[in-house]
């Protein structure tokens, strides 16, 4: 390999991530309406074409920034997934990473941002449930197959992980991110027994 274009294109990677990261500040800053790529070549100072050879619209940005931020919560989830007949364990482990997940800062504006952007594009909608919160959908369905093969897996996963996850998304949405003040134990606890109620596995 050609070591001058391994450095190029290890530059080109550094530029790209530099602008992600500047980029998510802005729109957790200013939200999703009031963030522009013509903003992102101000703060970053660079130059247009910099920008416009990497991201070809703010929606395209924006994906990017979602798929970041979900990457780094998906490398910084630190527990191990449980054996997956243990349903209940699995039920624990995805409930708390999501609400951990939807707690931060950073994620919170996220969310605010796809509200507004799927507006005109409902895909970042799409993008940001299969990068994240789809995952422990997942988990969660596998565990369900291995108990109860008949029952609707799939969709019994993703129904815990909507509920679970709108105890943030509905205190965000009226102003209240107070979430150090949550007991998120307590709060997993009780959605995995309301699931274990409602559903017979």
């Amino acid at each position: 390999m050609n070591v001058n274009v391994g450095r190029s294109s290890a530059r080109g990677a550094a530029k790209t991530r530099y602008l992600i990261d500047v980029a998510t500040g802005l729109f957790q800053k200013l939200g999703y309406g009031q963030m522009s790529l013509d903003v992102l070549v101000r703060e970053a100072k660079v130059s247009k074409t910099t920008i416009y050879s990497r991201f070809a619209s703010k929606a395209e940005l924006f994906n990017a920034v979602i798929q970041n931020a979900c990457a780094e919560a998906n490398a910084s989830a630190t527990e191990s997934i449980p054996e997956l007949s243990d349903l209940q364990a699995t039920l624990r482990m995805v409930g708390r990473d999501v609400l951990d997940r939807f707690s931060q800062p950073k994620m919170a504006a996220i969310l605010f941002g796809i509200a507004e952007a799927s507006r005109s594009d409902p895909s970042a909608r799409r993008l940001f449930w299969d990068s994240g919160p789809g995952i422990g959908a997942r988990i969660i369905a596998e565990a369900i197959n291995r108990r109860a093969p008949s029952a609707p897996a799939f969709d019994l996963g993703n129904e815990f992980v909507l509920d679970i996850s709108g105890v943030i998304i509905g205190r965000a949405l009226l102003g209240f991110t107070d979430f150090d003040a949550l007991d998120l134990d307590a709060i997993v606890e009780e959605h995995v027994d309301r699931f274990f109620a409602r559903h017979s596995l």
